[in-house]
């Protein structure tokens, strides 16, 4: 059922320039509770899910919460590539 509510989702990252070889970070934030998936897609056409992941198996996010990819506590890096 629509609560006539038009649904908005903010992603960024950390940095304004990111790099080749660079550690990223990828930030996002919901303004309704929902499931996210977020998807990286290389150059070379492959497809990887960065989240929900086995650090963060939950995919489950509530409004007004920002999710960092990784989390701040750690367990894994992205480092950008060509």
């Amino acid at each position: 059922k629509s609560s006539g509510h038009e649904f908005k989702a903010r992603v960024w990252t950390e940095k304004d320039r990111i790099g080749i070889g660079d550690e990223a970070a990828v930030c996002f934030e919901v303004d309704l509770p929902c499931h996210v998936t977020v998807f990286d897609c290389s150059t070379d056409g492959s497809i990887t899910v960065l989240f929900p992941n086995r650090f963060q198996p939950d995919n489950r996010v509530r409004p007004g919460q920002v999710y960092r990819l990784p989390p701040e506590e750690g367990g894994y890096r992205i480092r950008v590539q060509g």
